[in-house]
């Protein structure tokens, strides 16, 4: 059944289209532009400064390593994070039918967040905000998948995403005690 991939795929155009339009349209931030100045600085530069800013490190990492590597300007780093943002969309679109069984649920889910105003200027901007979305979802995602069917692959992007997104945002741990929640509350509701 073609159905769902093919609509959730649509989505995703959609939802690039709709970052892309809002990565031209819209005039840089303060915030943003000290990133892009900080990402001209080697890595090593932007490890040694993490004590003095009040920002975890990852999206810093990745806008020097784009600048440094494929030699990107500021519409460049922009589009990186409305890439996330559209994997974002999708990852959401699977995780939803995932925990709810149901192709409309998976395709709204999608389909809301890919038109959401708020999270496509979010998916705009060269800040950690659209990594932090993402990761969020693998983060849910895989710990799912790993919690039923105990796969060692699973439980190693659980971890792996797990630790990325304290490093993308300090308030990502809550993110991570969050399945510890949920399968307490699954064991109490469960009657175990």
């Amino acid at each position: 059944n073609w159905f769902f991939p093919g609509t959730l795929v649509a989505i995703g155009v959609m939802a690039l289209i709709l970052r892309l339009l809002a990565v031209e349209s819209r005039p840089p931030h303060l915030d943003e532009v000290d990133q892009y100045i900080l990402a001209e600085n080697p890595i090593g530069s932007i490890v040694r400064s993490m004590g003095i800013r009040p920002n975890a490190p990852l999206d810093y990492w990745i806008s020097s390593l784009a600048r440094h590597t494929a030699g990107l300007s500021f519409g460049g780093l922009r589009t990186i994070a409305a890439v996330e943002g559209v994997t974002a969309v999708l990852l959401l679109g699977l995780f939803s039918r995932r925990i709810s069984g149901s192709l409309s649920t998976g395709l709204l889910a999608s389909l809301f967040l890919a038109i959401q105003p708020f999270v496509i200027t979010l998916s705009s901007r060269i800040r950690m905000y659209s990594l932090l979305l993402l990761l969020s979802i693998v983060v849910l995602y895989a710990y799912d998948i790993w919690r039923t069917s105990g796969s060692k692959l699973w439980l190693a992007i659980w971890l792996c995403s797990s630790v990325l997104i304290i490093y993308t945002h300090y308030y990502g741990f809550l993110i991570v005690v969050l399945p510890y929640v949920w399968y307490v509350l699954d064991g109490v509701l469960d009657g175990g």
